[in-house]
């Protein structure tokens, strides 16, 4: 599906559009046409998780009070797209020109995105981490409660009623993999929305 059409049955979940070229319009599709148990399903999404889970590998702290793509005086999507376009070429001064605000910015407040290329740590090494710390959140969802799920990239849609239980497994999941896993003593807590 290309994004373009509404969606009319058949599309896989993760590709689903209303066909709305604004933000949130897969989100939308998904909520209408997708049900778990019956249920109204909701989102549950990690924000910025490549960026939270760099913290992680790095043994920084990741604070979760402030919106991670929130910088002063600066569109919050134009940070999210040059912050995905840094992490998954590992450079930060990917995206020329157009993201010079938003890269001053993000250095300024994420230092150790200036050493990226330095720091062995590729975008193919964050998305190893993602998988592994959601697939500890679905085995706890299927194993320790019961509740059932779809995965969406860095989120996992729940019934209504289970988000709250779902936000605690993926918050479990990053503690689990950082501190069980890798033996780290730093555990980045997500943002979870």
């Amino acid at each position: 599906m290309d994004g373009s059409t509404p969606y009319r049955g058949g599309d896989p979940y993760e590709n689903m559009s209303d066909g709305s070229k604004g933000k949130g319009s897969g989100k939308r599709a998904r909520a209408q046409a997708i049900r778990i148990d019956g249920k109204e399903i909701v989102e549950v999404d990690i924000s910025a998780s490549h960026l939270t889970i760099l913290h992680g590998l790095l043994d920084l702290p990741f604070d979760t009070s402030r919106d991670p793509y929130d910088l002063p005086g600066l569109d919050r999507d134009e940070v999210k797209n040059w912050l995905t376009t840094a992490l998954g070429a590992s450079d930060a001064s990917m995206g020329g020109p157009r993201y010079t605000k938003a890269r001053v910015a993000g250095i300024d407040r994420y230092p150790f995105l200036a050493d990226l290329p330095s720091l062995g740590i590729t975008s193919h090494d964050l998305a190893y981490h993602e998988a592994e710390i959601m697939q500890l959140a679905m085995a706890d969802l299927m194993d320790n409660h019961g509740i059932g799920f779809l995965p969406v990239h860095d989120a996992l849609m729940v019934a209504q009623g289970n988000k709250a239980v779902a936000i605690e497994a993926l918050r479990g999941a990053f503690k689990k993999h950082f501190r069980g896993t890798l033996g780290k003593d730093v555990v980045p807590i997500p943002r979870v929305n």
